[in-house]
């Protein structure tokens, strides 16, 4: 199979007798307003190779210029096909010739096939081409290409654009041009026409979606290498709320590309990833689009992946519900492994007021893990206080931890869960450890502490001591927090570290009234002590080390005004710099192994110098060492064969 050329003129004809065009078979030379056709000669020159012609699109051809022709090369035309008419779209220098969006409306069990061709695009200009579906009398646009100065974009996509359009059974088009009003040139040239005659060919692009599974797009094989578009809505029988939600289950493909499009916050239509993955989707039951192509823009046949959607009835209170929501959807369709998930508590609920702790571990194989604890407190009218810290070991970058009461929300995630957290909620709440399609090199553990509290919440002006063990941080944080505090407080803090330690504090987060309430952090345990730094008002990942074993820390509020509070961490860390009984006993030990090191080069410089360094002497002297005289060196300086003198072996030791 050859090849085939577009042209948008025949003069380009004239300067390719000297160079012919091989492997051409066919010569597309519709919408191009020609009368008269060259000589068949003339063309046979230039295409060797041609087997037709296609003159369709050319309302004022001059038939009688097509008889040289019969029998010779293949015409098609409005003068041998006058029931099949094409229809020309153009428009040149920024102007329509009806300033209306040229469309292609649909009939009846028909599908259109639109041909694009060479563009020039100013810039500022652009060139929308929408899926066009009659119902009901009204007509439905659904954007389907967008194509831009200096190549085609498919959204956020910069390649070539597509050659041609296919649509589905009772489709069309409509193409929108849009200029600036800067008067540059733009133009371009599309071709189209309908049959009935179709092997494969795009889903119909409006799906209604009800509570069972409904297929949004076929597994089959596909041609053009634009793809299809649907729009996808709740069956209005099944909706009862605004937060019905539609999940979208997308096949994973080779060579098929889809994006799901829905509205952001701002009415906008927003355009998912353009993927080839297998994923499973959450949306609003309102307004949701999916493009599905190829992932080139070469025609050919390919597999389009199968695309099903049902509508799921649920009400969400918040968006972080919603999300939760999504992500139990998907680890219900992935089949999560057991061990990846807390399956295990059979109620996901703590509570009333019961301490729970716990240890849970996750291989490194887990892509996918999801936890999610109901935290009960009592009584609504009087509910218990509660404290939840937990503590991440060897988390992978993107886990993600929110905790969430009927007020606020805290999430965690990446190197904030390499430290111990604390967390003081209002009554009920909820806490959520999730890893989203991500691997880790290790083991990950994740380590839970639900504790009640008195109901009171505020320092009485005792001292609260906490002893901090090696590699067991304790978590210093203000009454309340992050909820905030109350006014009129003084709250102190003894924290104590092991002999032979030192104290390292991580100041994670101060959220204080500026001035009027402060934390000060005294050496020893009173405020008699060295005072070493003072915190009011926002400070963050701030790193404290403490010369001493003991620290005060006073917390004091005035009568006005409150906020978040405080979140320290305390951690003992080794001493290994200072004097003390195992420092001395290293520190005796390598300088024995020097020593020993020492003796052992002397032993050896002994040993070589005994066998080898008389056996050179003795060389020397058999060889004559070059002496003309007869005399031995021996001989010379006084002493005999069988006993060197003592020199003479120095003298050998450093040659």
């Amino acid at each position: 199979m050859g090849w085939s050329l577009q042209a948008t003129a025949l003069l380009a004809l004239f300067s390719l007798v000297a160079d012919p065009q091989e492997n051409y078979n066919f010569l597309a030379l519709s919408c191009n307003g020609i009368v008269n056709v060259p000589d068949l000669l003339l063309i046979q020159k230039a295409y060797p190779d041609l087997h037709g012609v296609d003159l369709m699109g050319n309302p004022g051809l001059n038939c009688t210029s097509l008889k040289s022709f019969e029998g010779k090369l293949a015409i098609l035309s409005h003068c041998n096909f006058p029931q099949d008419h094409v229809n020309c779209l153009s428009i040149q220098n920024g102007m329509a010739p009806d300033k209306k969006n040229p469309s292609i409306r649909p009939h009846i069990n028909k599908t259109v096939t639109l041909y694009t061709s060479q563009f020039e695009i100013s810039e500022r200009a652009s060139l929308i081409i929408y899926t066009l579906v009659e119902e009901n009398g009204q007509f439905i646009r659904i954007p389907h290409a967008k194509i831009k100065r200096p190549y085609s974009y498919y959204y956020n996509s910069g390649e070539e654009s597509f050659p041609g359009f296919v649509s589905a059974k009772n489709a069309g088009y409509e193409i929108h041009f849009i200029s600036h009003t800067t008067n540059y040139y733009t133009s371009f040239k599309m071709s189209f026409d309908r049959n009935y005659e179709y092997d494969e060919v795009c889903d119909y692009p409006i799906v209604d979606v009800g509570l069972e599974e409904t297929v949004v797009q076929r597994k089959h094989m596909f041609r053009a290498a634009s793809g299809c578009v649907y729009m996808l809505r709740a069956n209005e029988s099944d909706v009862e709320s605004d937060e019905d939600e539609i999940m979208i289950t997308i096949e994973e493909s080779d060579r098929n590309l889809v994006s799901v499009r829905s509205n952001d916050a701002y009415g906008k239509l927003k355009a998912g990833d353009l993927s080839s993955r297998a994923r499973t989707i959450l949306k609003s039951a309102y307004s949701i689009q999916i493009l599905s192509h190829k992932s080139t823009r070469t025609d050919g046949n390919y597999k389009m992946t199968e695309i099903t959607a049902k509508l799921i009835k649920k009400n969400y209170s918040s968006y972080d519900e919603y999300d939760k929501r999504f992500f139990e959807v998907n680890v219900t369709l992935i089949m999560i492994d057991a061990e990846c998930s807390c399956s295990f508590y059979k109620e996901k609920k703590i509570g009333t007021a019961v301490p729970a702790q716990l240890d849970i571990t996750f291989p490194a194989h887990c892509t996918f893990i999801y936890c999610n604890f109901e935290l009960k407190v009592g009584d609504s009218w009087r509910p218990e206080r509660s404290v939840i810290e937990f503590d991440v070991i060897d988390a992978a970058s993107r886990d993600l931890i929110v905790i969430k009461d009927k007020r606020h929300e805290e999430k965690y995630h990446g190197s904030m869960l390499h430290r111990k957290n604390r967390f003081e909620p209002i009554h009920d709440s909820s806490f959520t450890y999730y890893r989203e399609n991500h691997t880790s090199n290790f083991t990950t553990r994740l380590m839970f502490n639900y504790t009640v509290l008195s109901r009171t919440r505020s320092c009485n002006g005792e001292i609260q001591e906490s002893n901090v063990e090696y590699d067991t941080p304790v978590i210093i944080t203000s009454p309340g927090f992050p909820q905030g505090y109350e006014n009129d407080l003084l709250c102190r803090f003894l924290v104590n570290v092991p002999v032979g330690c030192r104290m390292a504090l991580s100041i994670d987060e101060v959220s204080l009234e500026n001035f009027h309430d402060h934390i000060s952090i005294y050496e020893g345990n009173s405020t008699e002590g060295k005072l070493i730094e003072v915190y009011t008002a926002h400070v963050s990942h701030e790193v404290l080390n403490v010369s001493t074993t003991t620290i005060l820390i006073v917390f004091q509020t005035d009568q006005s005004t409150t906020d978040r509070g405080f979140h320290i961490t305390a951690t003992a860390q080794l001493l290994l710099d200072e004097p003390g009984e195992d420092t001395n006993t290293r520190t005796y030990i390598l300088i024995a192994l020097v020593l020993v090191l020492i003796v052992i080069i002397v032993f050896v410089l002994f040993i070589y110098e005994k066998y080898y360094g008389s056996h050179r002497i003795e060389r020397r002297g058999t060889t004559g060492g070059g002496n003309t005289n007869g005399t031995s060196m021996d001989a010379r300086d006084g002493g005999d064969g069988g006993n060197p003198p003592a020199r003479e072996n120095v003298f050998n030791f450093m040659n």
